[in-house]
Formats: C-alpha cells, structure tokens, sequence
C-alpha cells in the first residue's frame, strides 16, 4: 500500500497484485477472520508499530485496502487510485512502521559469480578443487560477501555480519539460512521442511565452511 504511488510500471513489484480485484477481496477476508480471531483471542492479532497509541492500525489498513479493492474488483470496469487514496498510502510511514520488504539478500550465490562456462564439480564433504585455467581472485566465488548483515531468509531472522549459528546458502540467489531451526511450533517446522532440499527461488542448498565466514 506504502508503494501505491509508485506502481505505475508494469515491471515494478507488486503491480499485478494491486490490480488483482479476487486476491485483494481474499485478503480483506482475511482480515475481516484475523480481526475476529483477535476479539477471541488478543494473541491472534498482528502487532503493528504506531505513531499514535490510539490508533486502530488495521482498521486504517482494511480502509485504505477497501477503497484499492472497490477500484478493481470489476475487471471489466477498472479505474485508477484516486489522488485522495494514493496520498492517504502516502501517509502511511508517518503513522506506522513500516519494514522493509528487501528481503533477499546481495546476490552472491556460486552460480551467479562464475564467470567461466567450464564446468565445476563440487562435492559435499570434500574441498572446493578450482581448475588450472581459473584465476587464483576468482577464488571468491566460494565466500560470501564482506561487511553486510545476514539474514536468515526463510525464517526472517538477524543473523548479523558474522553469524555463531551453523548456516547453509543457495548457490543460486545467496539466500541463507540456518541449518538447526530454532522453532518449536509444529506449523513452522512444517513451513520449514517445505525447503529442506531446495530454497525458495529453487536453487540448491550448499552448508557454509566456517573457514569463509
């Protein structure tokens, strides 16, 4: 909703879902239930960081959603956000915290860094062998980028510059995670066992040496 005024090109994030009428209907839906879950069970409702101590942020969120909803749920006879409702999503960093949703992280997977169409035969448990006709600062391609924080991927977690937990990466986009999952929650674990094998962009898992941290 933040980014409403900037999806004025199909390329951008996010645009087709702003102007999907069916999935922005399921979604008030669901927070039509999450609301009522909450009048059961406070626990249920999501936290949200607010400037004012009074304010109802889902009601201002399910208004605001409404009012996108109501421009598209024809898809015969959609129209544009009126100025009045992309000012008010506008407004929204200055009555909530908003998080950022730069969740992947540098793209410093193996795949992406070998420059070289020769082939490359790598094997768990045994060290990285480079061939001949690599240069010795293409060794790089192994470790991780210097200097940024890390970010458990799949559980959306800190895991800061160095991380002390064991962790495995994509070898195609970079994503990290941790090999042992904190969680205890059986509905995580099973969220988790969905990306044993593969990340989620589908590349493969690769265990991290604590030599290249």
């Amino acid at each position: 909703m933040v980014n409403l005024s900037l999806q004025g090109s199909p390329v951008r994030p996010g645009f087709s879902f702003l102007r999907d009428g069916t999935s922005l209907g399921m979604l008030r839906e669901l927070m039509v239930v999450i609301r009522i879950w909450g009048l059961l069970k406070p626990g249920c409702l999501p936290i949200y960081t607010a400037t004012s101590d009074t304010q109802d942020s889902m009601s201002l969120l399910f208004r605001l959603l409404t009012k996108l909803w109501l421009c598209c749920r024809d898809e015969n006879h959609m129209s544009e956000p009126d100025d009045n409702l992309i000012d008010e999503c506008c407004l929204l960093p200055s009555q909530l915290l908003v998080p950022s949703m730069d969740w992947l992280p540098v793209n410093d997977g193996i795949i992406s860094k070998l420059q070289s169409k020769q082939p490359l035969k790598l094997q768990f448990g045994k060290p990285v062998s480079v061939p001949s006709h690599f240069a010795t600062t293409q060794l790089d391609i192994f470790a991780r980028s210097p200097g940024y924080q890390k970010m458990d991927n799949l559980r959306r977690l800190n895991l800061g510059v160095c991380p002390t937990e064991e962790t495995k990466s994509c070898t195609r986009c970079g994503c990290n995670t941790m090999l042992k999952s904190p969680n205890k929650s059986t509905a995580v674990k099973q969220w988790e066992q969905r990306w044993i094998k593969n990340c989620l962009c589908g590349g493969l898992w690769r265990k991290f040496p604590i030599s290249l941290a």
